[in-house]
Parts: C-alpha cells; structure tokens; sequence
C-alpha cells in the first residue's frame, strides 16, 4: 500500500508491516465467501483497522465476482466487476501454471515471451512466460509479445460469463488478437479449466 493505492504483487519483498495467517484451505474459502474466517496476525497485530478493512474488502469481493448482470447494471458497477473478475482469471491462470500438475504441463508448452490481456481502454493484464512459467502482473510493465484486447467491459462479459463463445467474440471483433498468437494457445488452455476450481 503506497500513496493511496492497494497493488499485489506474489513475490515477497522483505518483511511485511502486515502479515495474515489463514489456517487452512478452508479458511480461505470462507474469507473470500462473506467474511466468514478471521485471518490470524503473524505481525502487525496493533493494526486491527487495517485488518478489518482487509476482511471487509475481501469479502465484497464476492459481490463482484458471483452477482448477476441486472444487479450490477442497477448499481452502476458493470465496468469495475468485470475488470475484476477478468484480473481474477488472470491470476487463477499463474496460479495454475505453478501450483496443479496438469497446468505446469500446459505452460511447459508457451515458450517464453509476454501476453498482454485486457479491455480497450483499461489498463491490461499480463501473463510473463518464461522457462515454462506463467507469472500475471497488472499494468504493462513490459512490452507484450501478443496481445488480447476485448473491445469493451460487455464483449468481456459476454466471454467470461460463457454466453459469448471465444470464435464468436473473434469473429465479432470482441475480441482483438494481435502478435505472436501461439504464445496464446496455452493460455486458452488454461482459461478453460478455471472454472473448475472457482
């Protein structure tokens, strides 16, 4: 947390002046389901506000990721909900790259360089391939190889929320594939099998 502005980064870098604890996988579903698990201060235990923030920014999440499209619509939240649900993707897909046997197998297939993914006209994604390891990051910290851009936050939802099949969202210029595409193949691959763990 710097200036205002909460950023996640999956490498440490030092010691933290907040450090949770959740005891179990299911710990961490509930967190993320409500609220419903209290993390466990390993330091920075004097600072209960920041960790009841955290509880509660957590447990919005669920909004975001689970309510349907009318609610959102109602709520003037669509844009922000599907740029957060996409991040989500992206991330579940390094997560699977590193941590399930049949997902390290598929990333040993990307061969090295950058995926950029996003939605015109917000910051994108990306996904670093390297040595058969996919790594996501936010912004465009370097120059991407290939890069899939939705037209906009509906042509996002359309394919996240499987109503718009990924052929369809090319064909319709929804989606925007440009560069060096087999790089792609494997993150396809991946996006596809998400589901099955969220």
């Amino acid at each position: 947390v710097a200036a205002g502005r909460l950023r996640a980064l999956r490498r440490g870098r030092g010691l933290p002046s907040l450090g949770l604890l959740l005891l179990g996988h299911g710990a961490a579903v509930r967190l993320f389901e409500g609220g419903g698990a209290a993390p466990v201060p390993w330091i920075g235990a004097w600072r209960p506000r920041l960790i009841n923030g955290l509880r509660a920014l957590s447990a919005r999440l669920q909004y975001y990721l689970r309510s349907e499209r009318e609610r959102l619509d109602a709520d003037g939240t669509f844009a922000a909900a599907v740029a957060i649900r996409l991040a989500a993707l992206v991330y579940a897909i390094g997560v699977l790259a590193e941590a399930w046997d049949e997902g390290r197998r598929i990333a040993a297939q990307a061969g090295d360089g950058v995926a950029s993914i996003g939605i015109a006209g917000h910051p994108p994604l990306q996904l670093g391939s390297a040595s058969g390891r996919l790594q996501a990051a936010r912004g465009a910290p370097r120059a991407p190889n290939v890069t899939a851009e939705f037209a906009d936050p509906e042509a996002a939802y359309g394919v996240l929320s499987g109503a718009l099949d990924l052929w369809t969202a090319l064909g319709t210029g929804a989606l925007r594939l440009r560069g060096r595409l087999p790089l792609l193949e494997p993150i396809f691959q991946l996006m596809a099998r998400v589901g099955r763990f969220l």
